[in-house]
C-alpha cells in the first residue's frame, strides 16, 4: 500500500513539473492573463466573502501609489553618538569620542 503511495506522489509531481515546463510561453498569451485575471478577481472576491471588509492585505490602486517614493530618515542624523564611529573610522565598536 505504502509503494503505491509513494508512486502516485511522485507520478503527481513529475507530472505536475512537466506541466509547469509546458507552461514557458503560455504566460505571454492573452487568454491565459486573462483567466489568471478572472481567478485573481474570484479570490479576492471570496477573501471579501470570509473576512469582510477587514481583508488580509490592504489593496490600492494604482492612483493611490505616490510618483516619488521619499527616503525614510537621513543618512545623517546630525547626533554626535552617530558621528563618533566615523571620527574614530570604525577601529573599535564603541567610540566615545575619547
Amino acid at each position: 500500500m505504502t509503494d503505491r503511495r509513494k508512486f502516485l506522489s511522485r507520478a503527481i509531481a513529475g507530472l505536475s513539473t512537466t506541466m509547469l515546463a509546458g507552461c514557458y510561453d503560455v504566460y505571454e498569451k492573452p487568454w491565459f492573463t486573462g483567466a489568471l485575471g478572472k481567478v485573481e478577481n474570484l479570490t479576492r472576491e471570496v477573501q471579501h466573502l470570509f473576512a469582510g471588509p477587514h481583508t488580509l492585505a490592504p489593496e490600492f490602486t494604482k492612483a493611490d501609489i505616490a510618483p516619488v517614493f521619499r527616503a525614510n530618515g537621513t543618512i545623517d542624523p546630525g547626533t554626535p553618538e552617530y558621528a563618533a564611529p566615523r571620527r574614530c573610522r570604525c577601529r573599535t565598536w564603541c567610540c566615545s569620542g575619547r
